[in-house]
């Protein structure tokens, strides 16, 4: 069995964003709901960014590695084995 590393990124949202969530309700801070909930969308947003981004090339390089293909089929059909 392979043992898989814990997501640190995750905990240091999840602290902080409990951090913030105790601050908001005891009365520490007077910020909107949205900066105090900021560390999750970050989080979301980064996830997604990255997933897109991934996403992106790997589309592009497949449309790539078929472009060459039918170019290559197509060079193969032009080629008269007996000539003209």
């Amino acid at each position: 069995m392979s043992k898989e590393k814990p997501s640190y990124n995750m905990f240091i949202v999840l602290i902080l964003q409990l951090i913030f969530l105790v601050l908001k309700i005891k009365g520490y801070i007077d910020w909107g709901w949205l900066w105090v909930v900021s560390p999750l969308w970050l989080y979301v947003l980064s996830v997604f960014m990255v997933s897109t981004v991934i996403t992106l090339s790997m589309f592009f390089s497949i449309r790539k590695y078929i472009t060459k293909r039918i170019k290559r089929e197509k060079d193969k059909q032009l080629k008269f084995p007996f000539g003209e």
